[in-house]
């Protein structure tokens, strides 16, 4: 279990380490798409989770991305519902 500013949750938090070896998070990472899928979900959590992504898998596996900085395409533009999603595809 993760835990958030005293909160516990069930969800894994997961970090990455920039070339210096500090924690990147939020709008500084890249998050990627652990399957491929389509986004069903992009709303603004002001309880503290920035940017909440869930994405739905061909199983009907739910994915939810938290924390995210700015939503968006590789190519820059901004991600939508309705979006399809490659695994490993970044989309911050």
């Amino acid at each position: 279990e993760g835990d958030n500013r005293g909160y516990a949750h069930g969800g894994t938090d997961i970090y990455g380490r920039n070339s210096e070896g500090q924690i990147t998070v939020g709008s500084k990472a890249k998050v990627f798409s652990a399957s491929d899928g389509k986004v069903i979900s992009i709303t603004n959590q002001s309880h503290g989770a920035g940017n909440f992504i869930r994405i739905r898998d061909p199983d009907g596996i739910v994915h939810g991305y938290m924390h995210v900085g700015s939503p968006t395409r590789p190519d820059g533009t901004p991600l939508q519902v309705g979006d399809d999603i490659k695994k490993g595809q970044h989309f911050t």
